[in-house]
């Protein structure tokens, strides 16, 4: 191997001024040139790539205001389930700890995953889809459930159709495959 010039195959060093991509790629060293890579400025990006400030396209801000409501409204209900377990009104306190406990996991999931929506985080898209499914699940039970509450089924139903349909547009689809070969 000493005799033998250094080669790679073509995109990984090409654009390259050294050859320690080239040494990082012979010595199979995992995401070593990664670090090479030029730093872009916002007026250096392409209009097709993310850039890594504020502007984002207005589908993420709108999903991420509708998560971020419903995020809040699910707390503001762990807030009434604590306010019943504490005065007393809860009948029974296993069942009343219970539910804290899942409006909680819920609270830090939804809330994990407006952050990852507000970042393009290509795991965030599957998180939405989670959440805004169950929403619809819980606006159909108020529509047709045991006690039916139309209003509240429309609450659920129309901001997680809306996310839904923003979450597949052709652009949101581009942006977050291209964060997912990003990452």
């Amino acid at each position: 191997m000493e005799g033998a010039a250094l080669t790679c195959p073509p995109g990984i060093a090409s654009s390259a001024n050294s050859t320690s991509n080239i040494v990082a790629y012979e010595r199979r060293s995992i995401n070593s040139y990664v670090w090479e890579r030029p730093v872009k400025s916002a007026s250096d990006a392409s209009p097709d790539e993310p850039v890594q400030s504020l502007n984002r396209p207005a589908e993420v801000w709108v999903i991420t205001a509708v998560l971020t409501i419903q995020t809040l409204a699910w707390a503001a209900l762990g807030a009434w389930i604590i306010l019943e377990l504490v005065t007393g009104a809860s009948s029974y306190l296993a069942t009343a700890l219970f539910e804290v406990v899942l409006v909680v996991l819920a609270v830090a999931w939804m809330a994990a995953t407006v952050v990852g929506t507000l970042g393009v985080r290509p795991w965030s898209r599957a998180s939405l889809v989670a959440i805004e499914v169950l929403h619809i699940a819980a606006a159909i039970a108020a529509f047709q459930g045991y006690l039916v509450v139309i209003d509240l089924g429309w609450l659920l139903l129309v901001p997680a159709i809306l996310a839904l349909v923003l979450a597949f547009t052709p652009r949101m689809t581009a942006l977050y495959a291209r964060r997912f070969q990003e990452d």
